[in-house]
């Protein structure tokens, strides 16, 4: 399978498309989650300082809705999709009912 992965930045209004990069075992991932590395959110907040006030408040008001639907606040395990063990995982996941 191959991923396509996007990276869209709004506030330029433009959209840059990393390469395409060949993952196997994929196959029926729902890409459902948007993660951020920490060292990355840091590296923008130092280019874009007043992109930080509103990424705060966005995540403010994600909180605020996922409360007033009743929906508790998660915390996730992540792993990359190229970690050598990642077979292990996607296997322990569909064994869980948890993948797709």
């Amino acid at each position: 399978m191959f991923l396509k992965i996007k990276s869209y930045y709004p506030i330029e209004r433009y959209c840059i498309e990393s390469e395409v990069i060949e993952i196997e075992n994929l196959e029926g991932m729902e890409l459902k989650f948007t993660v951020i590395k920490n060292d990355d959110l840091d590296s923008a907040y130092l280019m874009y300082p007043s992109l930080c006030r509103s990424f705060e408040l966005l995540q403010d008001k994600i909180k605020h809705y996922r409360e007033y639907e009743g929906k508790k606040e998660n915390t996730y395990l992540v792993i990359n999709a190229d970690e050598p063990y990642v077979d292990e995982v996607i296997d322990i996941l569909k064994r869980h009912g948890h993948w797709g």
